[in-house]
């Protein structure tokens, strides 16, 4: 398969579909700042264990809700992990 289209210009569709998962690494992450989800993505499929993403655009939350179904999405400001001990002092 070309991610090339013939023409000198790159096909990123091709290229975005044929990602292969890797094995698990053991480790998890949490998305903040998601958008449509494309880091988050990255990390799920270089074998980290995704625990939740979070965005304050509700149009990036449902766009990730309908390409993600199975991962737990929320709309809500990052300051409100404030309360996550792992968070604090950052």
């Amino acid at each position: 398969m070309r991610a090339d289209d013939g023409k000198g210009r790159w096909d990123y569709r091709l290229v975005m579909f044929d990602i292969k998962q890797d094995t698990p690494s053991g480790y998890t992450f949490l998305g903040l700042f998601s958008g449509a989800g494309g880091l988050d993505l990255g990390f799920s499929k270089a074998g980290f264990e995704h625990t939740e993403s979070s965005d304050i655009l509700p149009y990036a939350v449902e766009t990730m809700r309908q390409n993600r179904p199975e991962w737990d999405v929320l709309c809500q400001d990052v300051r409100d992990y404030a309360e996550i001990p792992v968070l604090q002092g950052f």
